[in-house]
């Protein structure tokens, strides 16, 4: 998204010697069919992992809590 391109751009004075900011638009063609084993709740976890804007990615500690670990903590709190 444009907006997210243009807040990576404010940075790119700092970032000049790593990235390069000046490629087209490219529709994705989702990962989904990468990993059909995977459930629809992973995929949704993993989506989110991967945002392209880092205001929308969750962090390790978001993740964790993340409805797809529920039986390991519903596990864990039972045997404390």
């Amino acid at each position: 998204p444009a907006d997210v391109l243009a807040k990576f751009k404010r940075n790119a004075a700092q970032m000049k010697k790593y990235v390069d900011f000046n490629f087209p638009p490219q529709e994705g063609s989702g990962f989904a069919h990468l990993i059909p084993h995977a459930s629809a709740e992973l995929q949704e976890l993993i989506m989110r992992l991967l945002a392209y804007n880092p205001d929308d990615r969750l962090s390790a500690r978001q993740a964790l809590k993340h409805h797809y670990f529920r039986e390991i903590r519903d596990a864990e709190k039972a045997q404390a």
